[in-house]
């Protein structure tokens, strides 16, 4: 085997580390974690009628851990649940004055990140990197398939 697994790994976990570094430390000032700010985002962004379940769908994680970060957003003072007055049974989430104010702060950072990539990188960079992460990303969704296709033959 070569070391070409070894270094996309090796490069994937740097870039990440660095991103999260980047953006990590803006929002621990404002007092959300980084799925928190995708929730917040997620409400924010909707038609008002948003629950824990659409919460659920964007940040792709299960119900209950969509539940608890819903929880501790709304223990910060930054989300707050309400029933919805069409539907009692509909629990509806709205983002208060202070998590709009934290989504503020730490969009700052986002944006300045995103900002600079643009703008230090010319269009063929930039599609050779968007090439190739979907290049991996297909061929990380047929590997998965490939494997869950064992799994069910295994179990057969």
């Amino acid at each position: 085997m070569t070391d070409f697994p070894e270094k996309v790994h090796e490069l994937m976990r740097s870039s990440h580390r660095k991103i999260m570094q980047i953006l990590v430390l803006p929002l621990k000032k404002s007092g959300i974690t980084p799925p928190q700010m995708i929730a917040l985002k997620a409400v924010v962004n909707s038609d008002g009628k948003v629950n824990v379940s659409d919460v659920c769908r964007a940040l792709k994680t299960p119900l209950s851990n969509a539940t608890n970060i819903c929880a501790r957003l709304e223990s910060a003072g930054m989300l707050r649940r309400e029933r919805d007055e069409g539907d009692r049974r509909r629990v509806v989430l709205t983002v208060t004055d202070k998590g709009k104010d934290a989504i503020a702060k730490a969009g700052v950072a986002y944006d300045k990140l995103n900002k600079a990539m643009d703008a230090s990188m010319d269009e063929s960079k930039k599609n050779a990197i968007i090439e190739g992460f979907r290049l991996f990303d297909g061929w990380l969704g047929k590997y998965m398939d490939s494997e869950k296709s064992a799994d069910e033959r295994e179990k057969s």
